[in-house]
């Protein structure tokens, strides 16, 4: 598994291998992410309930 984050761009590849008994394909399986943050928060949100806390 790999990923990157760059100025609100995600990049992530997986590759998978089956090993165990039932296979379906001899191969393996890449999987590729791309996506966008949309206004994330940097800062935790602060909650004044204390039975919260």
């Amino acid at each position: 598994l790999l990923g990157l984050e760059l100025n609100g761009f995600v990049f992530a590849y997986n590759y998978s291998y089956q090993s165990n008994s039932v296979v379906f394909d001899n191969g393996g399986y890449h999987q590729i992410t791309l996506g966008f943050n949309f206004g994330c928060r940097k800062k935790r949100y602060n909650c004044e309930c204390p039975w919260l806390k």
